[in-house]
C-alpha cells in the first residue's frame, strides 16, 4: 500500500483523461486534462464553475486552449488580448454538449467510460446508457463508470411484452458490464459490499415502428434522420438529440437536456429547434420525397424523456373504473406490458378482495409477481397504486394522478354523456368496455385508423365483435359478402348481452348461445360470397392476413384443437381451418376461437396505446404549425 501511495504524485502529473493535441485549439473536461508538448505555443488552462440554467446545476470544468497567435496582437494591449480570449471562451457551453472522450461507433456494441461518452448516429438502433458506481474490493475504492450499448433488435420480441424485453436487455447489460469490468459477480465473495450500485439507466431512441420506415443511416449518409447521445459521467448532464444528416453535415431538429441525478420529471421536455426546422424545410420544399420525411422524422421524438423507447406503453398512464372480470384482466395485462395503472376504482369492492382477485384467478392462474396492500393502496411489484371506492366517477381525482386514459369497465357509464364525469375529474379520454348508443366504436385491425383524435369518449366494442369484425373484414374485402349469419357459442359472463351493433347492418345478422364454460368462446360465420372461391383459397387469404397486416390480432391454426387450448391467448381470434366447411364456391362456414377475457383485454390496451400515440403525434404537429 505504501508503495502505491508513493506513486500518487507521479500519477497526478502524468495521468490525464483528456489529452489536448498540439494541433487542436481547445478541449473541455470535468476530470483531468493535459497537453502534449507545447513547443513554441502557449497553453491556457481555465478552471471554473459552469452553471447550466436548463438543469439548474453547477459543474466544475477545465478548459485547455493552445494559444498559437490566432488573435491579431499588433495593436492590442495585454488587457485587450485577454478580453479577446475571454470572448472565445463563450463557446464552453457548446463544447460541454458536443465533446466526448469515448465515442461509441454505430457498428460497435458497447463501450465503458469514466469521463464523457457519446454515440454516433443511432438511426434505427437504440442507445442504452448505464451510469453506476463500481466498487473494487482489492483497493476498496468506488469508481463511477458509464456503459453505453447499442441495441439492434437482437432479442426476438415476437411474444414478449415490453417489460419482458427490458428484462432480457438488463440481463445482457449485466453480462456486458461484468465483461468490461472483469468481474464474476456484482457482489464480492469476501465482504457484503455490492460491486455495482446507484444505477441510472437511460434509453435513447425513437419509436421502433416509425424509425424502421426511415432508412438505416450513419453520419455519412445523405438526407436521413438519426438520434445521438452525449453524456458527462462527472456532471451527470445528458443531451439526446434528433438530427437530420446531409452528408457530413448535421442539423439538430430537437434536443433533450437533463441531469439524471437531479431529475424533476415535469420540467424535462424536448425542445424543438424551430429555426433550424423552418430553414431545413425551406431548403427541401421542392423535394417531394424528402420534405415529408422531416415531419415523419419529428414523430421519432419520444413521449417519455427517461424511457424513450418503446414509447407505446411505458409512458402511458391509465385508470380503471370498475373491477369485474374485464377490469381485473385489463389490470393484469397492463402490468405485464409495463403500462402504468395509477388508480383503480373498485366501487363497492373492498381492497382485500381486490388483492385476492388479482392474486388468484381460477382461469388464468396465480398472478406472476407480488401484490399486497398498505394504507389503502395496492402495492404491485413494489409500485403503489391508488384505490378508490367511489360510486360517482367525478369524485375520483384522475387529473391529480395524471391518469390520462380511463378504461370504463363498470357497465354503468356506456354513453358519452354518462362518461363526462370522468373528463370533469381531469382525464383526457374514456374507453368504454361495452357497445355504446352514441360513442364511436373502434376495433383494432378493422377501423382504428378512423380515430381522429377529437373524440373524448370511445367504445372498444365487445370481445365477440373484436373476434368477428377482423374475420368479416378479410372475407368482405377479398371475396365480397352478399349476406351472412353469425352464431357465437359464448362462455358465461356476469352480464348476458354480448353482441353490439352488427357489422354491415342489413347484410350480417347474429345470434348467441350461452354455455356453462368459464372462458373461451367461438364464432361461426356463415356467408354467401360475391366472388366464388375454393375453401383453400379462403384459408390462404386468412393465413396471409395473420402473418401480415393482422399479425398479433389474428392467428391461424390447422391443428386439432378444443376451446381450452386458447385460454390466455392474446389474439382477438384464432381461425380454425379444420373446423370450417364450404358448401360451394359461394357459400362457406368459417370458425374462429377467442379468449373472451384475455384476448379482449389485450385489444383494449392496444387501442389505448394506438390513440395515445395518435394524440401525441397530433399535438407535436400542432406545435410545428
Amino acid at each position: 500500500m505504501m508503495q502505491m501511495c508513493e506513486g500518487i504524485g507521479e500519477m497526478l502529473i502524468t495521468s490525464v483523461d483528456v489529452d489536448v493535441d498540439m494541433l487542436e485549439e481547445s478541449k473541455v473536461s470535468a476530470t483531468m486534462i493535459g497537453t502534449t508538448a507545447l513547443a513554441a505555443c502557449i497553453g491556457f488552462l481555465l478552471d471554473c464553475n459552469y452553471y447550466d440554467p436548463d438543469f439548474g446545476v453547477t459543474t466544475n470544468v477545465y478548459l485547455l486552449v493552445y494559444y498559437s497567435s490566432w488573435i491579431n496582437e499588433a495593436k492590442l494591449s495585454s488587457s485587450q488580448i485577454l478580453k479577446e480570449f475571454l470572448q472565445y471562451l463563450s463557446s464552453i457551453g457548446e463544447m460541454l454538449i458536443t465533446s466526448v472522450d469515448v465515442d461509441v461507433d454505430m457498428l460497435a456494441e458497447s463501450k465503458v467510460s469514466a469521463t464523457t461518452i457519446g454515440t454516433t448516429a443511432l438511426a434505427t438502433c437504440i442507445g442504452f446508457l448505464l451510469d453506476c458506481n463500481y466498487y473494487d474490493p482489492d483497493f476498496r475504492v468506488t469508481t463511477n463508470v458509464c456503459l453505453l450499448v447499442h441495441y439492434s433488435y437482437w432479442i426476438n420480441e415476437a411474444k414478449l411484452s415490453s417489460s419482458q424485453i427490458l428484462k432480457e436487455f438488463l440481463e445482457y447489460l449485466s453480462s456486458e458490464l461484468k465483461g468490461y469490468l472483469n468481474i464474476q459477480s456484482f457482489y464480492s465473495n469476501l465482504e457484503a459490499h455490492p460491486r455495482i450500485s446507484n444505477c441510472h439507466l437511460v434509453i435513447a431512441g425513437g419509436d421502433v415502428e416509425k424509425s424502421l420506415r426511415i432508412p438505416k443511416t450513419s453520419s455519412e449518409d445523405n438526407n436521413s434522420t438519426a438520434v445521438y447521445l452525449r453524456y458527462c459521467c462527472s456532471s451527470k448532464n445528458i443531451v439526446i438529440g434528433l438530427s437530420w444528416y446531409d452528408g457530413g453535415y448535421a442539423v439538430d431538429l430537437a434536443l433533450l437536456q437533463m441531469n439524471i441525478y437531479a431529475i424533476k420529471r415535469r420540467e424535462i421536455k424536448w425542445h424543438l429547434q424551430t429555426k433550424a426546422i423552418k430553414k431545413l424545410k425551406e431548403c427541401l420544399k421542392n423535394e417531394q420525397t424528402l420534405f415529408p420525411r422531416i415531419e415523419e422524422s419529428l414523430l421519432l421524438i419520444p413521449q417519455d424523456v427517461f424511457i424513450t423507447c418503446p414509447c407505446d406503453s411505458l409512458n402511458i398512464k391509465i385508470g380503471i373504473n370498475g373491477f369485474g372480470r374485464i377490469g381485473q384482466l385489463v389490470f393484469r395485462c397492463a402490468i405485464e406490458e409495463g403500462i402504468q395503472v395509477v388508480a383503480v376504482n373498485g366501487r363497492f369492492i373492498p381492497i382485500d378482495s381486490i388483492v385476492y382477485m388479482l392474486k388468484y384467478d381460477s382461469i388464468h392462474g396465480k398472478f406472476k409477481g407480488t401484490i399486497s396492500h398498505k394504507n389503502g393502496k395496492l402495492i404491485v411489484n413494489g409500485q403503489k397504486i391508488n384505490v378508490f371506492a367511489e360510486e360517482e366517477p367525478s369524485k375520483i381525482p384522475w387529473g391529480r394522478l395524471d391518469a390520462e386514459y380511463i378504461f370504463e369497465a363498470s357497465g354503468v357509464c356506456t354513453t358519452i354523456d354518462e362518461c363526462q364525469s370522468h373528463l370533469q375529474a381531469g382525464s383526457k379520454k374514456v374507453i368504454i368496455a361495452a357497445p355504446s348508443t352514441d360513442a364511436p366504436m373502434f376495433v383494432m385491425g378493422v377501423n382504428e385508423d378512423k380515430y381522429t383524435g377529437k373524440e373524448t369518449v370511445i367504445s372498444s366494442a365487445t370481445c365477440t365483435t373484436n373476434c368477428l369484425a377482423p374475420l368479416a373484414k378479410i372475407i368482405h374485402e377479398k371475396f365480397g359478402i352478399i349476406e351472412a349469419l353469425m352464431t357465437t357459442v359464448h362462455s358465461y359472463t356476469p352480464k348476458q348481452n354480448i353482441i353490439d351493433e352488427p357489422l354491415n347492418k342489413g347484410k350480417l345478422n347474429s345470434m348467441a348461445f350461452r354455455v356453462p364454460t368459464p372462458n373461451v368462446s367461438v364464432v361461426d360465420l356463415t356467408a354467401r360470397l360475391n366472388k366464388g372461391a375454393k375453401y383453400e383459397e379462403i384459408c390462404a387469404a386468412i393465413k396471409e392476413a395473420a402473418n401480415g397486416p393482422l399479425k398479433n390480432i389474428l392467428a391461424y391454426t390447422e391443428d386439432e384443437v378444443v376451446s381450452t387450448d386458447f385460454i390466455d391467448d392474446t389474439h382477438s381470434l384464432i381461425f380454425d381451418a379444420k373446423a370450417g366447411i364450404s358448401h360451394n364456391d359461394n357459400f362457406v362456414k368459417l370458425v374462429a376461437w377467442y379468449d373472451n377475457e384475455y384476448g379482449y383485454s389485450h385489444r383494449v390496451l392496444d387501442l389505448i396505446k394506438y390513440i395515445a400515440k395518435k394524440d401525441y403525434e397530433d399535438k407535436l404537429k400542432q406545435s410545428l404549425e
